[in-house]
């Protein structure tokens, strides 16, 4: 059962990893857009307003280290204490999909 689940867990890593889009652009631009921003003009639209675009890129340098981190503990609580991938989490995350898949 375990390494159905280890495998299970390290295929859906894969396929996910394997879908993501090339982020090395963002190291040279800043993107046009962002789900935010798309999530931000469809709400004016729905709205009846025009959407306007108010922002201003700034370089990660120029945010202070508790905004940084506000946005990262936000996402990811336990952020500074795994490596990179939160093993607990994501072992709780496949266990809640293998149960919703036993119980239909």
């Amino acid at each position: 059962m375990f390494v159905g689940v280890l495998v299970l867990g390290v295929g859906t890593a894969a396929l996910t990893f394997a879908g993501l889009p090339d982020a090395d652009s963002l190291a040279k631009e800043n993107p046009k857009t962002t789900a935010l921003i798309e999530q931000r003009a469809t709400e004016a639209r729905e709205a009846g307003r025009k959407p306007r675009r108010r922002q201003q890129w700034v370089p990660l340098s120029a945010v202070s280290k508790p905004a940084v981190d506000a946005v990262l503990l936000s996402e990811d609580a336990s952020f500074y204490l795994h490596d990179g991938v939160d093993t607990v989490e994501l072992a709780r995350a496949v266990g809640d999909r293998l149960m919703v898949k036993e119980t239909g």
